[in-house]
């Protein structure tokens, strides 16, 4: 939803960081899968690849706060897509959020959308369904 504000090597983190929220728990669920094609076939650039670095190094690659944020919200998308929070994908999202300095208010404003968006989303399909 929000991968336009991100250039290709954010992208490329973005992917990366989403394989690794996959699985963190042990198991992937189709609805992860999905999300995770979803994503790519979000970016701008169609042959992108996830690119793995460090979580301490995030802040060199997102800066401006929009970028920050759009990652934010598209891993907490990747880390709801089974409609649960794994303890392990907790930790990866924890340290995401401490690299880029989202606090704990933040954190909650942004679960608390994810959740909303994806029952809005569950309601659209039903919509279609009818």
């Amino acid at each position: 939803m929000f991968i336009q504000n991100l250039d290709k090597t954010q992208q490329q983190i973005l992917l990366s960081l989403a394989d690794k929220i996959i699985m963190a728990d042990g198991r992937v669920d189709e609805r992860e899968t999905i999300i995770r094609e979803e994503i790519k076939k979000q970016c701008i650039f169609p042959e992108i690849e996830p690119l793995d670095i460090e979580t301490d190094r995030l802040k060199e690659f997102f800066n401006l706060r929009k970028a920050a944020m759009s990652l934010f919200i598209e891993l907490m998308g990747v880390a709801y897509a089974d409609e649960e929070l794994h303890e392990r994908e907790k930790v990866i999202l924890r340290n995401v959020a401490e690299e880029l300095n989202i606090d704990d208010g933040l954190w909650f404003e942004v679960e608390n959308w994810v959740k909303r968006q994806m029952l809005l989303t569950k309601e659209a399909v039903y919509l279609m369904e009818v």
